[in-house]
């Protein structure tokens, strides 16, 4: 499955503007309903499970503080996402710079549990 980075940039490009993003997050987090049908349309609340996903830290200079992202799994739906906010575009203009001083524009990505798992395996990066 591919990864689908959501771009913020415009409203989100400031350290002190995560305090906006993270409710958005959550809030996207608990209301995803697949309406497909009226029956389908409501999930058992004892079935969804939230996670916080811990990433052991890398050798790259971005990589080496570690790295968390949020798990939404509905296994009654066969549904198991990571949203990770914190990615970025490293063919941004003028990225190592902007990274320097700490003006890094970063995205949302969306995948599945098991493509992210895979990921930072390939690194050799722990998962907790």
């Amino acid at each position: 499955m591919l990864t689908f980075v959501f771009y913020f940039k415009a409203l989100y490009s400031k350290r002190e503007d995560m305090r906006r993003i993270v409710p958005v997050v959550i809030g996207l987090l608990l209301f995803s309903v697949d309406v497909v049908s009226q029956e389908d349309a409501f999930v058992d609340a004892d079935s969804v499970r939230l996670s916080l996903l811990t990433c052991a830290p890398g050798k790259e200079i971005y990589s080496l503080f570690g790295h968390t992202a949020i798990r939404y799994e509905s296994p009654e739906k066969h549904i198991d996402w990571v949203f990770n906010y914190g990615m970025f575009d490293f063919d941004t203009p003028d990225f190592i710079w902007r990274f320097v001083k700490g003006e890094t524009d970063y995205l949302l990505g969306v995948t599945t549990y098991a493509h992210f798992l895979e990921e930072y395996r390939y690194y050799n990066r722990s998962v907790w």
